[in-house]
């Protein structure tokens, strides 16, 4: 259970990797499509939304490393002690929201340190240590300078968290 207020509009936290799994694996069922957890390739480059930099976004005026505007980081400078409800800031030139900061979001994707030989197709990449699960982004407890698009760190999949929970794609 989150340490925080939930509304229906906060993101879906305190679930394991595999919850999240069996989660889409329902969803699909429930509707008729398919639907998957994101790998990393497929949310670093909707993070992106088209962008080269760190950031598909500028940072603050005059506020070194704040990007209280876009994203949720520690802090209730951006308004949020804790999380912030879905669709809180403008989206990315992709349509996405809340790729930065927020809550961190499990990956399909097993433990690799880093991305040489990664598949080159988006797929989520299976090798690896997959005792450990990637996850990407960025939590309302971290700084922003950790919300850059490519931020990725690693946990056991039986970890939960209220600054951890997923993103899910539909297959087209």
């Amino acid at each position: 259970k989150p340490r925080y207020p939930l509304s229906p509009r906060q993101p879906a936290v305190c679930m394991d990797w595999n919850e999240a799994k069996a989660y889409v694996e329902w969803l699909s069922k429930k509707t008729g499509k398919s639907y998957h957890m994101v790998s990393e390739a497929q949310r670093e480059y909707a993070a992106r939304g088209g962008s080269k930099g760190s950031f598909p976004f500028p940072m603050d005026e005059g506020k070194p490393y704040s990007i209280a505007k876009h994203a949720n980081t520690y802090g209730p400078e951006d308004g949020f002690s804790y999380t912030a409800p879905a669709g809180s800031y403008s989206p990315n030139d992709f349509g996405i929201y809340d790729a930065h900061g927020n809550v961190y979001e499990w990956t399909a994707d097993c433990e690799t340190s880093n991305y040489n030989g990664a598949p080159t197709d988006g797929s989520a990449w299976l090798a690896g240590d997959c005792t450990w699960k990637m996850i990407r982004g960025n939590d309302w407890t971290e700084a922003p300078i950790f919300s850059r698009s490519g931020n990725r760190n690693s946990r056991q999949p039986d970890v939960r968290g209220d600054w951890l929970g997923f993103r899910v794609a539909r297959d087209l």
